[in-house]
């Protein structure tokens, strides 16, 4: 049997209520590349990103809350691909137009996917699917040192945590195209999640079924 990793973090608070799940999807040109499953990484992110899409909807059937879902990516600049709903299945069509290209925002896809969130009472936690290769800073900022540039995701990822909001990450790539140390960096700074590998290996996605098992209730 799998053992899914164990998280770096504490789990945010657990029990009845709301909750708001913010997907943010690295779209840059990388992600056009294979991962270790055969599948370009868009391609298994976005596969990913249903499979989370299929257990919410599943728990807003079986239960009395209504959980919501909002997608943003980012290449060069970051851009909201569905705002927060608790309509899931209109999530679906969206999320298939998420196509590789251009630079890697991700200190804007995180600020964009940060500033999606709702209701103050909701339950916040936002899933980074993403090879973790940044290489352009904050508002497009393509100057930056390149630890600078991933200083700024590191940030907002603290202010993320400071906030009530906790960051998962789920890696795409392998050994050669996914920096899962840096993302496993994300993950801590918020003060919960874990880093995995794409979702045909497991990996972290294990791990966020059951944490979403338990927050989405």
């Amino acid at each position: 049997d799998y053992d899914p990793p164990p998280y770096p973090g504490e789990i945010p608070p657990i029990g009845n209520g709301n909750s708001s799940t913010i997907l943010v999807f690295d779209a840059s040109g990388s992600m056009d590349e294979l991962d270790s499953s055969g599948l370009t990484k868009i391609e298994a992110s976005r596969r990913a990103g249903t499979q989370i899409l299929n257990i919410i909807a599943a728990e807003n059937s079986a239960n009395s809350v209504q959980n919501s879902v909002g997608i943003a990516s980012y290449s060069t600049t970051s851009r909201i691909v569905s705002p927060l709903t608790n309509d899931i299945p209109s999530l679906y069509s969206p999320l298939n137009t998420i196509l590789p290209s251009n630079k890697t925002a991700m200190a804007d896809g995180l600020q964009t996917g940060l500033q999606m969130f709702g209701s103050p009472q909701d339950k916040k936690i936002l899933i980074l699917l993403s090879d973790g290769l940044a290489n352009i800073g904050l508002n497009t900022d393509m100057n930056l040192d390149y630890q600078l540039i991933k200083q700024q995701v590191l940030d907002r990822a603290t202010q993320a945590g400071q906030d009530g909001i906790c960051i998962y990450t789920v890696g795409f790539g392998d050994a050669n195209s996914l920096d899962e140390a840096f993302l496993q960096q994300i993950a801590s700074s918020s003060g919960c999640g874990c880093v995995g590998l794409s979702l045909s290996e497991g990996g972290c996605l294990v791990g966020i079924e059951q944490t979403l098992s338990l927050i989405h209730i």
